[in-house]
């Protein structure tokens, strides 16, 4: 990367910096420790949680918040904290990661008064489902806070960022504006974690699902798909990841009791490092079936693995069927539909599979790729800034 490239000081802003916030939080790390090895400082600036480690080289700073704003966030001293930080490590770009959380607001502010080029990952907040998420008291709050304050915020310095083409369609939709770039999440596969072949795997009978036990995820429509399903007494569905909804979870489970296959079905809470790629890699194939996603770090994950997944359209991999994944609609007969497919594979189309899914991400999800495309997007806006 070149000299000027090099000289950029970026400071992302999330809300939780933890396994809570799961997907945008991996990206985030995983974006900002390769960052620090090509720029000249990297920090991370977080007003929620905070319980993942700091990568290499990346500054982290927790931002408190009153206690009587603790849905939304609101930091102490935020304004005037987030500018104290910009001017004690002569920041000259911002990376915002998402839209509704009071960092936005502050960004934007903090950006203006400083004529600073900020960019803002939506992370899918903005697709259909997410907006209908948690009802039409949710929704008319989101839509007026952006008619009162977020729209102007995103006028003149925001460059918006879309992960999929997808998502820049939903970007487009809502703002009436264009992203500015399409520029995919990443997965470190230098990390020792992802050093292996597909040899290395020995996939058993498992379907396997990791991620929230949260409606928009779709963990219910994986047990309707799996009870109806063709597979037999052999094959077992495991779902893991934290009960963010508890009275949903309470579902999840009265359905999977309710099934014909309750003997079969298996939920093991969160799963986090070496536990996690162990469960991945263990599977025949790994299901996201979400109603609304952008990419799916676990899907990368599993790719990395060598381990195929089936994925629905909603996560914008347009191409991941060609890759050797399935890809399915966002219904419980979809799913069966490609549950039954995975299962009459052969051992040998299997790991062919896992060697395309692999394969794919290498070539179009690695961090060395994906960075390189970031570098370069952060010079051009900042350059257009200061013209």
């Amino acid at each position: 990367m070149n000299q000027k490239q090099c000289a950029i000081r970026v400071l992302h802003l999330i809300d939780d910096f933890s396994r809570a916030n799961t997907g945008v939080a991996e990206t985030v790390s995983q974006l900002s420790g390769w960052q620090a090895q090509h720029l000249n400082w990297v920090g991370i600036c977080a007003s929620g949680a905070v319980d993942i480690p700091t990568p290499d080289g990346v500054q982290l700073f927790s931002w408190p918040v009153y206690r009587w704003a603790l849905r939304w966030r609101y930091p102490v001293d935020g304004l005037s904290n987030l500018l104290g930080i910009l001017r004690g490590h002569k920041v000259t770009l911002l990376h915002v990661h998402g839209v509704w959380q009071a960092g936005f607001m502050l960004a934007m502010l903090a950006a203006a008064l400083k004529g600073l080029p900020v960019v803002v990952s939506v992370h899918g907040m903005w697709a259909p489902a997410a907006l209908k998420h948690g009802g039409m008291g949710r929704k008319l709050k989101k839509l007026a806070y952006w008619q009162l304050l977020g729209r102007w915020l995103l006028l003149g310095r925001a460059g918006m960022h879309a992960i999929t083409p997808l998502e820049a369609q939903h970007i487009r939709d809502f703002s009436g504006r264009p992203a500015k770039i399409t520029i995919p999440n990443a997965i470190d596969l230098t990390h020792s974690a992802f050093q292996l072949t597909c040899s290395d795997t020995r996939p058993q009978r498992k379907v396997v699902y990791l991620g929230r036990l949260h409606p928009i995820k779709g963990p219910d429509l994986l047990i309707d798909a799996f009870s109806d399903s063709n597979l037999g007494s052999a094959w077992e569905l495991v779902l893991a990841g934290p009960e963010e909804v508890p009275s949903y979870a309470d579902n999840l489970r009265a359905l999977a009791v309710a099934s014909n296959k309750s003997a079969q079905i298996r939920f093991v809470g969160p799963c986090y490092g070496l536990a996690k790629r162990e469960l991945l890699a263990s599977a025949w194939v790994v299901v996201v079936p979400s109603h609304s996603e952008v990419v799916g770090m676990v899907n990368l994950e599993a790719a990395s693995l060598c381990t195929p997944t089936i994925t629905t359209h909603a996560t914008g991999l347009v191409r991941w069927q060609s890759g050797g994944g399935l890809l399915s609609e966002s219904t419980s007969d979809g799913l069966r539909t490609a549950l039954n497919a995975a299962m009459a594979w052969s051992s040998e189309e299997r790991i062919q599979r896992g060697n395309q899914v692999r394969r794919m991400v290498e070539q179009e999800f690695s961090l060395e790729s994906v960075g390189a495309a970031w570098l370069r997007f952060y010079w051009d806006l900042g350059s257009s800034i200061h013209r």
